[in-house]
Parts: C-alpha cells; structure tokens; sequence
C-alpha cells in the first residue's frame, strides 16, 4: 500500500523539533491584605486594598462605578470565613479577597431602600460563624454576608402575617418595633457574643448571641444609666468606639470626654475621664497594650486601663483622626483626605495616600485579611517518558 506523502514529513519535523508539552498547575498563596472603606464628599464609598500591608493602595470597590443606587456610602468592613463583608447604605460581599463583590440592598417595602441617606449601618463585626451588623434601630445578622435577618423583640405584625400568607412577604422586612438602642456606634466580638455601643447623651452598651436555634437574640438591655445613674450620663453623643483585649476587658471611648471599662466581660463596668477632659475618638488594643487616639490628634496609651492613660505623642499627624487599629504587629491611624498613618512603635510614622485624588475622602474603617489567591502556572511537562511516546508516534508512522 502507497503511505501518504505527509507521513515522511511528520517524521522528520518530530525528529528535528522533539514536543514540548505543558500542564497547567494550579498553586495557592495566602497573602495578608489591608482593607479600608472611605466615603468621598459624604456621597460616594469606595474600598480600597493594599498587598504591602499599607504601602501602595487600589481600588476595590468604587461606588460611582460599581454601586446599584446613588445612596452608597461605605463606613465599616470586616473578614470571616474567607468572605469580605462591608456596610453602610448598602452591603457588600465578596468571596474572593475583592476581585467581585455581590451588593445586596435591603428594603422596607418592595421598592424602598432600607438604609438611605445618613441612615446608614454604621459598624459590622464578626464571630461564632455570623456577620452581624448595628445600624440605627435594627440589628441585623448574617450566616453568609448574603441572606440578612433582623434581630425582632417580638412576633410578626397583623400586616407582616397577611404578607406572609399571600406570598408578598420575603421575611426581610424590618420589624414595627426596634430595639431600644437607637444610635448605635461600634460593634465587637468577645467571646461568644456581640457587643454593641452607642448611645444619645449615655453611655449604652447591648450584648447579643446566637441562640441553638442560630437566630441573635438580646441578653443583655441597653441603657447603662439604669444602673449607674449620672456616671453614665454624657454631655453629648455615645460611645462611639469598643475593643476587646482578648482575655477579659472591654473598653469604650466616647465622643464626648468620658470612657467605660469593664474587667469582667461587661459583668460591671467603670467610668473615667479622658485625660485634658477631651473627647476621645478611636481605641484599639495590641502586644499588651491599650491604644486611643483624641479628637485634639493626640496619641494615648495605657499599660492597665484601671489606672488610666499615659499621653503618648501630641498633636502627631496633621488630619482629622477617624479611627486607630491594631494590624499586622503595626498601628494604623486614618482619616480625612485620604491618609493613613502607620507605626511599629508609635513614635515613629509612615504617611501614605489611598488615592491621587484624595481632598474631602474620608477613610472611615481599616480591617486586616488573610486572602487565599489562586495562580496558574505553566509546568514543562518534558520527559524521557514523553520522548518514548514521541517516537512510539514515529514508529507508528512509519508501520
């Protein structure tokens, strides 16, 4: 039988030009990553992320692109479960580290945005599997950043039940009655449970868990006035910021001039003056050591929160302080246009910017993240045991 002319061909290019063959290999790479949020001109929220732990920052997030309504300001974000989650008018979540965020808006009615204007979610935190959010009047909660429930102080309404029955009813509505604290500030998680402050003119602290039920119920009511009477009376706004330490203290800054501490996991709690009599405006906790920062841009800092704080640095950045935080062994400091300040020791400083165009963007919230990132890489697949394929293709031929 006559071969085909292209075999002899095939032969010698296989001979001259041996295959090459490439597999594509799937590695991953955890990588600690920096979130903020910041609003811009008090309209517009954007998400921003850093790779280099605050060294160079990109947009994740933008709300004048990306944002299904025009009331998209973002104030807080926070990591669990390999999910991103942030608030504010909207919600936002994306399962991986930034790249695609689901927005989810929440409504009163069916064509209603729940959260407009100012009346934003001010604080999100996570634990114990949850999301669980403080917003004013409600608290919602969350087991995958996507489906949000309301905590509800009593059974469905006469209106909420007919819905219901005529299938018009989603169960996301929010209910008739809300919980009593009305301006909520901060949220925390501390050993089980979700510590949420605030306040109008108090000092006012509620605490939730998650039942056996998985449903976040109230343990504890609000008002610390109730119980302490003018120490926890304040001459303006709540308590606007709450860490944990980690063990078995909780403290709480005011915007006014006075702070709470418990040493009991919020069993009792103290009151005390900010030192000047100035009003405070973040705290946060590390390596031991308690951190606040104040509205006069003065660093604060505190061995044992019983005696008290120890002025640290005075008047040492050059912005309007939105918040401190503890991440990555280091502090960071943000605030309005745009900066973030960061220090191993807190004398020390390194200024950077999140944006080229950074006049009236506020930098509300920063969180930290470990994000697992996918790579595929081209492997050479050459071998001897591909080269005695080849030329069993070559025998082949050939025969």
């Amino acid at each position: 039988m006559k071969k085909s002319l292209w075999m002899p061909l095939l032969v010698t290019f296989l001979l001259l030009f041996p295959l090459q063959s490439f597999l594509l290999a799937q590695e991953t790479e955890l990588k600690d990553m920096l979130y903020t949020t910041a609003i811009k001109y008090n309209r517009t929220g954007y998400i921003y992320q850093s790779e280099d732990l605050g060294v160079s920052w990109e947009i994740a997030w933008d709300g004048r692109i990306h944002a299904k309504t025009l009331n998209n300001r973002v104030t807080d974000i926070v990591f669990g479960d390999g999910r991103l989650v942030a608030v504010g008018n909207t919600i936002l979540m994306s399962q991986n580290g930034g790249k695609d965020w689901n927005e989810i808006i929440l409504r009163n009615y069916p064509y209603t945005q729940m959260f407009t204007s100012n009346q934003y979610i001010k604080s999100v935190a996570y634990g114990n599997g949850f999301f669980v959010a403080a917003a004013s009047k409600y608290i919602l909660y969350s087991k995958d950043g996507m489906d949000w429930k309301y905590v509800r102080v009593e059974e469905m309404t006469a209106a909420e039940k007919r819905k219901k029955k005529y299938g018009k009813y989603d169960g996301n509505y929010p209910p008739d009655k809300s919980e009593d604290l009305m301006f909520p500030l901060d949220i925390e998680y501390a050993e089980g449970r979700f510590y949420v402050s605030g306040g109008s003119r108090e000092c006012a602290i509620a605490v939730y868990e998650i039942n056996e039920k998985e449903k976040l119920v109230r343990v504890k009511k609000t008002s610390l006035k109730k119980r302490y009477a003018e120490k926890a009376l304040l001459a303006s706004g709540g308590l606007n910021s709450i860490i944990f330490d980690g063990y078995n203290s909780l403290v709480a800054l005011s915007n006014s001039n006075k702070y709470a501490f418990s040493t009991d996991m919020g069993v009792t709690w103290n009151f005390s003056i900010f030192p000047g009599n100035i009003p405070g405006s973040a705290v946060t906790f590390g390596n031991g050591v308690w951190w606040a920062v104040s509205k006069e841009k003065d660093l604060y800092s505190s061995n044992d929160i019983g005696v008290g704080w120890q002025l640290f640095s005075e008047e040492l950045i050059d912005i309007e302080i939105n918040n401190i935080a503890f991440l990555n062994e280091q502090l960071f400091i943000v605030g309005n246009n745009g900066k973030i300040f960061s220090s191993f020791d807190g004398l020390t400083w390194e200024e950077s910017l999140i944006a080229d165009e950074n006049l009236g963007l506020d930098i509300l919230s920063i969180a930290s993240a470990q994000i697992e990132f996918e790579y595929e890489i081209e492997e050479d697949a050459s071998s001897d045991t591909f080269f005695d394929t080849s030329s069993d293709i070559i025998e082949s031929i050939i025969e």
